[in-house]
């Protein structure tokens, strides 16, 4: 079956790249890595190595995955990473090459490297010579050799093994009060002085993300499986049809409201949205914001399929992201304002609640009866361990460490979770099973090794990419 994805993978490679750098009047140059020119040669290999590896990992996946601003963010990603293996002098010899090209099962036919298979799709798949898809190769080769050398730094100790299983495995089950900061909100009206003086204090939180309006022409399944007069199947494979050719047609009259109502489909106008938000009109529809984020101004997107039907979508306008001025950000001011004074106040019967609880306590009460005499209702959570949902609360972490740091008759203090601040008493604890740790020990550390890699490379490449200092002139 390799002669399909190769018609798979040449849909992707047929997509150039060279009209995004060079341009007339332009930079010279892609941009700077490390105080040093990047050509935009060079930026355009790592982008087309990023774009091939992605391909052969994703498939067709890989179409909706994909955006020219990732790929270009990657491609820089990947030459910060050549850079150091570079400078640390790493190299890749032409045996590890050759091994590493032979063991992919693309390239194989019958479990056993196949080289005119492998000169086909190279060649007629990829649409590459078998020097760039080699030297694609080694480049991949050595930031795998950096990799290693940072995960090396890596040490787990037996302890720390143990440490970490007890942490996710033992449980607890706990009794707490809560004070809801939604019960002040009510009665919180700041003045106009005082969401200007919260406004001045707060004034970097108040980003505007990068914001797009379209207007959009679509065609519901269901639409078109009345018009076909069949089931869901010839509603979508109606409408797929039609979006094909209205896209055809629009080229040649790009009014959009006309050829609508030509096509008896839905025409409308989103207004403004950020990446993530809800779309008015038609709901929540990551296909449809991918792909106008990704539009030119005025420009006409292909038929997007997304579960209700396929649309075809134009940018009308883009607003950029920009630090907000008060009277724009008024309103998410006041809600923040409010929020604020709602927690502070939470907090502060919270501590009021506490001190009259230790006091019931230090007289023999127990944790529910000091708590309802100083007039709170008390709840139980369900048995839960870190990570868990837990009942009333939702997910925790300052809970959990709360509940199973407590020893019998404890009670923390004012601990704040997603719904409020609570006061809790640890009721019952569940140790980690010493037996399970012994038969899952050793694949618990592999896993726990690899979490800890990806977290220490996390950290040592944001601090390269710092060190890089990437300027980057690629639109």
């Amino acid at each position: 079956m390799w002669f399909v994805a190769i018609g798979v993978i040449a849909t992707f490679v047929l997509w150039g790249t060279a009209t995004r750098y060079g341009e007339k009047g332009g930079p010279r140059d892609a941009g700077t890595l490390f105080g040093k020119k990047i050509s935009f040669d060079e930026f355009e290999r790592a982008f087309e190595e990023c774009r091939l590896f992605g391909i052969i990992r994703y498939g067709e996946e890989f179409s909706k995955i994909a955006s020219g601003d990732k790929l270009t963010r990657d491609a820089w990603d990947r030459l910060t990473l050549l850079k150091e293996a570079q400078a640390l002098k790493f190299s890749v010899k032409d045996n590890e090459l050759a091994q590493a090209i032979a063991s992919m099962p693309l390239f194989q036919n019958g479990g056993k490297f196949d080289q005119k298979l492998y000169l086909h799709i190279i060649r007629h798949g990829f649409r590459v010579e078998p020097k760039d898809f080699e030297d694609a190769i080694r480049n991949t080769l050595l930031i795998a050799k950096l990799q290693e050398k940072v995960f090396s730094g890596v040490v787990i100790s037996p302890e720390n093994v143990k440490e970490e299983y007890k942490r996710l495995h033992e449980k607890a089950r706990a009794a707490y009060i809560l004070v809801d900061p939604k019960e002040f909100r009510e009665g919180i009206e700041p003045s106009g002085e005082k969401l200007k003086a919260f406004y001045s204090a707060h004034s970097d939180s108040f980003h505007m993300p990068e914001e797009v309006e379209i207007e959009y022409i679509g065609l519901e399944f269901s639409k078109q499986e009345a018009s076909a007069g069949g089931g869901l199947a010839s509603g979508e494979n109606a409408a797929k049809k039609a979006a094909g050719e209205l896209s055809i047609e629009l080229v040649r009259n790009p009014d959009f409201e006309a050829m609508a109502k030509k096509y008896n489909a839905t025409f409308g106008k989103s207004g403004f949205f950020a990446k993530g938000e809800v779309i008015l009109a038609i709901g929540h529809s990551p296909q449809i914001a991918d792909a106008a984020f990704d539009l030119k101004n005025k420009e006409i997107s292909d038929p997007i399929k997304t579960p209700n039907g396929y649309y075809i979508i134009r940018l009308i306008s883009k607003r950029e992201a920009h630090l907000a001025q008060f009277e724009e950000a008024k309103e998410a001011v006041r809600r923040a304002s409010i929020d604020e004074e709602s927690a502070r106040l939470a907090k502060e019967k919270a501590l009021a609640a506490l001190s009259v609880i230790k006091e019931k306590l230090s007289k023999g009460a127990d944790f529910t009866a000091a708590a309802k005499e100083a007039g709170f209702e008390v709840r139980a959570t369900n048995l839960f361990s870190r990570g868990e949902y837990i009942d009333g609360i939702s997910e925790s972490d300052e809970f959990a460490d709360a509940a199973l740091g407590l020893k019998p008759k404890e009670i923390s203090g004012a601990v704040k979770t997603p719904t409020g601040y609570a006061i809790l008493s640890q009721q019952e604890y569940v140790p980690m099973d010493e037996a399970a740790f012994t038969k899952e020990r050793a694949d618990f550390e592999k896993v726990l090794r690899i979490k800890k890699q990806i977290e220490h490379f996390g950290i040592w490449f944001s601090d390269l990419k710092r060190r890089a200092g990437v300027v980057s002139n690629i639109k």
